[in-house]
């Protein structure tokens, strides 16, 4: 079940109405009796977790790039990392 949101072509009351994806109802205004349209809303969509752009930590990730290009040249001189 999702929240959609109606607004009477009328009056224009708006309503939120609890309701299957696969259904289709026809609803009717509270107020004075019309029909309604649904709405296109904003969905309240929210990631949480690591992993998420917004949640990263982009320190830790340029110190995981900086070490992996250290290991990378050190492989490169076959790990002797000596000024020649």
């Amino acid at each position: 079940m999702a929240v959609y949101d109606y607004q009477c072509e009328k009056c224009g009351a708006t309503m939120e109405v609890w309701h299957s994806i696969k259904e289709t109802p026809k609803i009717e205004c509270s107020k004075c009796g019309s029909a309604c349209k649904r709405l296109i809303t904003n969905g309240n969509f929210i990631l949480k977790g690591f992993g998420w752009f917004s949640q990263d930590d982009r320190e830790d990730r340029q110190r995981s790039k900086d070490a992996e290009k250290a290991q990378k040249k050190q492989d490169d001189h076959g790990g002797d990392m000596r000024v020649k």
